[in-house]
């Protein structure tokens, strides 16, 4: 016979079992050792993950799996959309225990999700609307519910991505959702994580947006991202891979040695101290006192300074000028990633960015198409809008030294008549070139011994030239290379 169980004793045995197969999945996720990490997310996601959190993980011995569900600009109710339907709709970007990288397309949230019993998986809002909380009140509670009633691991914890504001001179239309004005956009961003966990139950918030909000406190300054938006490949993606490894791991990510290649000491300290302090106050700016001052810049470069007009990241030789906009200083470093005393202003802007350079050069210098097929234009001829001539201006050059200039640029087009470009460059005098940038590959416009004016500067005015025939006057500028005339 078998005796008959009182109630409050099945439900102490049932209580018991559960505790039972929670610790014995605990014990598999042990023996397997395998950390793993999802985001559904877009760009930003990528910023911060698809880079340097495998390695930083990988030199404390952690073993990770790190993923990326990613459509590019993809806000929370899209994702919420594609759950609803189960669109095969993302590319799913994996780094495996391994450190090998795939991509598979047209994969859904459904797949993804029960592709591996993940450990943490973040969620986010897209930038434009990172500041607004009531669209991610709208969207994040049906996504939370949808992630766990999916999630193969009953522990998982879900993160929400505090994403950062764009840079003070960025073009992206959802700046206006906040002005125009980098701290506006900084402080609402801030509202809403602190708010998201009352509409959703998210575990922890990893504050990426503050560890860049203290990182443009050093001197490297408003230099993290390399559109106005996104992230610098190697030094932006670093910071934001800092934060997640500390608030993730639990281990301070201060002194750890792995860094990107093309990040100095120097700006490795940075990164990790400006990750450290915004995972202690993530809702806060931490000034980066200690790295007010960089390093002192070679009065005269050892090489060449190359400039690269509407490109988008070179961590390597060339200096992207990111933003055609008035007001931004970007510092200069050599050809050989030495930093240098010059720095380049914007005094008056470009109206916009063309992509539609040659993409096979042949110039002396072989600039690569990844410079030339990208520059900056105006309109000189246009009586309503546009800018009718840019100027930018190089300081801090030697005030007794001489330099020769070689500027390029290109526009691939046969309707668009003669798009003859006029460069007036202004030192110690005066000197001007014309290139006609209409299917140029090769061309280059060069100054030879100009001496900078006494305050040591170079000041250049672009617009059109005389023989442009193009109906609103269309001028370029991709490329600028600047080399200090040697003494005999």
């Amino acid at each position: 016979m078998i005796p008959q169980l009182s109630r409050p004793f099945l439900y102490s045995l049932i209580c018991y079992l559960l505790t039972l197969h929670a610790a014995f999945a605990g014990m598999q996720k042990a023996e397997d050792g395998v950390v793993k990490i999802l985001a559904i997310g877009n760009s930003f996601s990528a910023d911060a993950i698809e880079n340097n959190l495998y390695d930083l993980a990988k030199e404390k011995g952690i073993k990770t799996i790190v993923a990326n569900l990613y459509i590019g600009g993809a806000p929370l109710v899209l994702h919420v959309n594609n759950a609803r339907e189960n669109k095969a709709s993302y590319s799913y970007r994996k780094t495996d225990v391994n450190g090998e990288r795939t991509t598979v397309s047209n994969v859904s949230l459904e797949k993804a999700l029960m592709e591996e019993d993940w450990d943490y998986i973040s969620l986010q809002q897209a930038s434009p609307f990172s500041g607004q909380f009531q669209t991610v009140a709208e969207s994040l509670p049906e996504l939370v519910t949808y992630v766990k009633g999916k999630a193969k691991n009953p522990n998982v914890k879900l993160m929400y991505h505090q994403t950062w504001a764009y840079s003070e001179h960025a073009v992206h239309p959802g700046f206006a959702n906040y002005n125009r004005d980098q701290q506006t956009m900084y402080r609402a961003i801030v509202d809403v994580s602190k708010r998201v966990p009352s509409v959703a139950p998210i575990d922890f918030i990893i504050p990426a947006g503050t560890a860049i909000q203290n990182a443009r406190t050093s001197y490297i300054g408003d230099n993290f991202d390399r559109d106005g938006y996104h992230l610098r490949f190697s030094l932006g993606r670093y910071v934001a891979a800092c934060t997640w490894f500390e608030k993730i791991f639990g281990e301070s990510v201060v002194g750890l040695k792995y860094k990107p290649a093309d990040v100095t000491e120097l700006e490795k300290e940075v990164a990790q101290y400006a990750a450290h302090y915004a995972v202690q106050r993530p809702y806060e700016v931490t000034r980066l006192k200690k790295f007010r001052k960089g390093p002192k810049g070679l009065k005269n470069p050892a090489a060449a300074i190359l400039i690269d007009f509407g490109g988008v990241s070179h961590e390597g030789s060339w200096n992207p000028i990111i933003s055609p906009l008035a007001g931004k200083q970007h510092p200069l470093k050599d050809s050989l990633l030495n930093h240098s005393r010059i720095v380049l202003e914007m005094l008056e802007p470009f109206e916009g960015k063309n992509s539609d350079g040659t993409r096979q050069p042949e110039t002396p210098y072989h600039f690569p198409a990844s410079v030339t097929s990208s520059s900056y234009f105006g309109t000189a001829k246009n009586d309503q809008t546009g800018n009718k001539q840019a100027k930018f201006k190089l300081t801090g050059l030697d005030k007794k030294g001489n330099y020769d200039i070689a500027l390029f640029a290109s526009r691939i087009s046969d309707t668009l008549g003669v798009q003859e470009t006029l460069i007036v460059c202004e030192g110690e005098v005066r000197q001007e070139v014309t290139i006609d940038a209409t299917n140029n590959t090769s061309e280059v416009g060069s100054v030879y011994a100009l001496k900078p004016a006494k305050d040591g500067s170079i000041t250049f005015t672009v617009t059109a030239g005389s023989g442009n025939t193009n109906p609103k006057g269309l001028f370029y500028l991709s490329a600028l290379r600047l080399e200090a005339k040697r003494a005999r």
